[in-house]
């Protein structure tokens, strides 16, 4: 790895969907993580975000069944069954829900005219109509080898995938994580920046912020945490004096 270090700030699905008090799949005390972390570490950005299509896999009213159930769906390509968690309809292509936080999207628009659009990449996951995604490292249906995906929504294709290739080419190397939910789609976009890594000689390390993120199911935060720690993740804090380290170097 270069001596200098080259960070990336990866924001996992902060959209209006995702926040108290209205969002339709509100995460408690998501918001806070906007203050406590988000918007203090926005000067780098690969930005993620949920963009479904109406009558998505993951909603509980496509199966008339009680949110937050569980079904078994079959991939639509291999035929492979898969245990799906059911939800209420979120982020819904179109719609307010799918739209990032006000005050992220104003940091958003100011990194792009301070340091140009390369700057701020936007990798939309969970677009396809008939399978489910949690990782923002997840490869869709339309791209060539998709069939060969793991039907587990926390996997799919890591080392292939469009977030992979643009870390690549911006020589990242450390991937600083927040966003929500800690318990889903934070934790599996962590294992799959893990793996990609990995695929590709360990080109970055990953942290998550422990500020900067919270789960559908608080009791279950610090079991997450273990497992990243167990898989290589690195878990830090906001104080944390190398995460600070970051922060003025990547200035």
């Amino acid at each position: 790895m270069p001596s200098r270090p080259c960070p990336a700030l990866l924001l996992v699905d902060l959209q209006h969907d995702f926040l108290p008090p209205s969002g339709a799949l509100a995460v408690p005390h998501g918001d806070a993580v906007l203050e406590d972390a988000v918007y203090p570490l926005l000067d780098r950005g690969k930005w993620n975000l949920d963009f479904h299509p109406p009558g998505h896999i993951s909603f509980a009213s496509r199966h008339q069944l009680p949110t937050f159930s569980r079904t078994t769906v079959s991939h639509p390509l291999t035929q492979e069954p898969i245990d799906q968690e059911l939800w209420p309809n979120h982020c819904v292509q179109g719609t307010r829900g799918c739209e990032f936080d006000e005050g992220v999207e104003q940091r958003l628009e100011r990194l792009r005219t301070e340091r140009g659009e390369q700057f701020v990449r936007v990798i939309q996951k969970g677009v396809d109509r008939d399978l489910d995604a949690y990782s923002a490292f997840a490869v869709p249906l339309a791209v060539p080898g998709a069939s060969s995906r793991s039907a587990d929504p926390s996997e799919g294709g890591a080392t292939s995938a469009e977030l992979t290739r643009v870390l690549l080419d911006s020589g990242i190397t450390h991937l600083v994580i927040v966003g929500l939910a800690l318990d889903f789609c934070v934790l599996a976009s962590a294992l799959a920046a893990k793996r990609a890594s990995a695929a590709h000689g360990d080109r970055w390390e990953v942290w998550v912020v422990r500020e900067g993120t919270r789960a559908v199911s608080a009791d279950k935060e610090e079991a997450v945490f273990e497992r990243m720690r167990s898989e290589g993740i690195k878990v830090v804090n906001m104080k944390d004096d190398e995460l600070r380290q970051w922060t003025r170097d990547s200035e």
